[in-house]
């Protein structure tokens, strides 16, 4: 369900490479970011990094490991 969604929603791409059939990993996929996803990640990250600093700032966490 989530790669699906991924990919309908233009985040990731299925990638063109694919591993040597000899090797028995033909069914393998392969995906990457679109520059769509890039984005994303990036304003995920941002989120993230902010939510950990007011953390910080109202202690709920410190700079060292508990």
């Amino acid at each position: 369900g989530s790669l699906k969604r991924l990919l309908e929603e233009g985040i990731i791409e299925e990638g063109a490479e694919r591993d040597d059939p000899d090797l028995g990993t033909e069914r393998r996929r392969y995906y990457l970011l679109t520059p769509f996803g890039i984005q994303v990640a990036r304003a995920e990250s941002r989120r993230l990094d902010a939510l950990v600093r007011l953390a910080r700032q109202k202690k709920l966490i410190g700079l060292r490991p508990a």
